[in-house]
């Protein structure tokens, strides 16, 4: 299983500030809402990247909620609800460096998708 990019993930970490975006705990893992191999509604708007590791497609989630959502899944209503969240999320600016070598590290995995 290919890992999500250290740049993607310390974004989605630092954008939900470490807490699991479903209890509030501290968080342990960053999850994708619609999976790996998923093709994600083309409405909600997420850009296609390599795997599905791009951030509106991530959240931080604790190990109770991480096994939990493997165990019993997540409904598509519950998805799109955070891919929407995700997407005014991203309008907060909160490290200029970090955001730069993110998206870099965006447009590598969509040049990586378009090729495969």
């Amino acid at each position: 299983m290919e890992k999500i990019p250290s740049i993607v993930r310390e974004y989605v970490w630092k954008r939900d500030h470490g807490r699991c975006r479903i209890c509030g705990a501290p968080a342990d893992d960053v999850h994708h809402i619609f999976s790996r191999q998923a093709n994600i509604p083309i409405y909600l708007g997420v850009p296609k990247t390599k795997k599905n590791h791009h951030p509106l497609n991530l959240i931080s989630v604790c190990r109770i909620c991480h096994s939990k959502i493997h165990t019993s899944g997540m409904s598509r209503d519950t998805k799109e609800i955070f891919i929407r969240a995700n997407k005014s999320l991203a309008c907060i600016h909160f490290d200029e460096d970090l955001e730069k070598r993110m998206k870099a590290a965006l447009e590598e995995l969509s040049m990586e998708e378009v090729k495969t």
